[in-house]
């Protein structure tokens, strides 16, 4: 299962062709504000078992294949009823129990989004042995894994929830989820705040 927007729908285009002919389902939620940002679209149902497109406005996504889902609303309240099996009176055809990875792919607010409802309403829908592995977007310089320190990030002890090491988030953008500190994520994307302001402000200038 792979829960995001335009970069998501970029590394399943790369990833949902492999994972399928390795014996895989693929299972996308489209995360997009309006139909008209997404691209590929028959390159995505061609790698992927099964699409819920969700969108924030405007018109709903076009749907080519009947298993697929296309509606409008709450990220979050979709996500929920499309467990129970409330969205469209469709039975999911590949419900939440039966996925065994996720992978996150967006901005620290989906990720801690997703974190919640997984330890919150859909405690119960998921499968206690699902891996979960999150995208790390924080504050990046160099990219060259290692070498300007700007994209150190901490992570954590499941269990404990205090802090272990430090590492280069640049050389690993793609975590297990437990190990996350999603509280360090949010300050080190806050250190920017300031730069995002005024280079949006000269924009809208411009």
């Amino acid at each position: 299962m792979v829960i995001g927007g335009q970069l998501a729908a970029a590394e399943v285009r790369t990833l949902g062709p492999a994972l399928r002919a390795a014996g895989n389902r693929v299972l996308y939620i489209a995360l997009f504000d309006t139909a008209e940002e997404i691209y590929g679209q028959t390159e995505l149902e061609s790698a992927t078992d099964v699409i819920v497109w969700i969108t924030a406005s405007g018109h709903l996504v076009p749907l080519s294949r009947p298993q697929d889902y296309s509606v409008q609303g709450d990220r979050l309240d979709i996500l929920t009823a499309y467990a129970k099996g409330e969205v469209l009176g469709k039975t999911p055809a590949i419900p939440l129990a039966a996925v065994n990875r996720v992978l996150i792919i967006g901005s620290n607010h989906l990720v801690r989004q997703i974190q919640d409802t997984r330890r919150g309403t859909l405690r119960d829908y998921w499968d206690k042995t699902t891996q979960f592995v999150a995208s790390v977007y924080v504050p990046m310089q160099c990219m060259l894994k290692g070498v300007c320190g700007q994209c150190l990030q901490w992570q954590i002890n499941p269990a404990t929830g205090q802090r272990t090491k430090a590492i280069f988030a640049c050389s690993w953008q793609d975590q297990p989820l437990d190990l996350i500190d999603l509280d360090n994520v949010d300050e080190r994307l806050s250190q920017n705040r300031l730069q995002e302001h005024l280079t949006n402000l000269w924009l809208d200038y411009l």
